[in-house]
């Protein structure tokens, strides 16, 4: 059971090209807390019965085209994207109401190409998402970023697709959301709601519990946060309907409510083979074939 469970994060990583370290095993591990040593003794009787290669350090399913210098290089430019994410995001003026700014999606993960934009999740107090969105961008006209339905030529920009008030954190659970909301990189942490955030879904734990329990020691800030404006309450409201009477002709998988923004039109969630494992059980590893 073990080495099928090492089998789920690099089947997962399999889908969008990338190989796997020993490290990266170690802080994936699914539903295990296996030390580095086990973990090499699991990886080599997987080797052995042909399930999985080793190349350079990298682990991966037998099947994968493997590249050791795309590898290196995607690696690179991730760490590339998120100084730059960083230092931009020193530069705004930010409404007082963001808690939270972090970077998902090929960065997060580490693993980006040349090209990739720059995923942010916004985390604001309660009610104030609207406000929030509305005054960053009026407060930072020339923020760099990606406009809705560009398909092209938004290498280094900024994709501001995912947004969250802090009465809207509790997700179901999955494979899917567990990997990426444990890949999130805190650039701006106030109060530390990124904790609020994991602990809102203390699930991970079930699916990831060293990367659960390594998050929750990197970012181990108190929570604290202060109530919402009456002003802001009241001006929230009429923003968000003015943006969804604006959205609603043309919208292609969004999904906007008072609080909470999902501007992705592409649910990766829905992609079978990541979340081919049962919830509760973690069955159906199978041998590391894609289905």
């Amino acid at each position: 059971m073990k080495k099928n469970n090492l089998l789920v994060p690099l089947r997962y990583r399999h889908y969008f090209g990338q190989a796997l370290t020993v490290d990266e095993l170690w802080f994936w591990q699914y539903r295990t807390q296996l030390k580095k040593e086990e973990i090499k003794k699991e990886l080599q009787e997987l080797i052995n019965k042909g399930l999985l290669k080793e190349e350079n350090g990298y682990y991966f399913l037998k099947h994968f085209s493997f590249s050791s210098t795309n590898q290196i290089n995607k690696r690179r430019e991730a760490k590339r994207k998120v100084s730059l994410a960083q230092k931009r995001l020193d530069k705004l003026n930010l409404p007082a109401e963001i808690l939270f700014l972090g970077l998902s999606g090929s960065v997060a993960a580490g693993y980006a190409d040349l090209d990739d934009d720059l995923d942010l999740v916004v985390i604001t107090q309660k009610n104030s998402l609207w406000w929030s969105r509305f005054l960053l961008y009026i407060l930072n006209p020339s923020l760099p970023r990606r406009h809705p339905g560009q398909k092209s030529h938004f290498r280094d920009l900024f994709c501001l697709n995912l947004w969250l008030d802090l009465s809207q954190l509790s997700f179901p659970p999955s494979l899917y959301v567990a990997t990426e909301l444990l890949n999130v990189i805190p650039l701006l942490n106030q109060g530390g709601v990124y904790n609020y955030w994991l602990k809102k879904n203390k699930w991970l734990h079930n699916f990831f519990p060293q990367a659960y329990k390594e998050k929750m020691k990197e970012f181990s800030l108190p929570t604290s946060t202060r109530p919402t404006s009456l002003i802001v309450r009241a001006l929230n409201l009429p923003l968000f309907l003015a943006q969804l009477t604006y959205m609603s002709p043309k919208m292609q998988g969004e999904k906007v409510s008072l609080h909470s923004a999902f501007f992705h039109r592409h649910d990766y969630s829905q992609i079978p083979v990541l979340n081919l494992y049962d919830t509760q059980t973690g069955s159906s590893v199978g041998d590391g074939r894609d289905r």
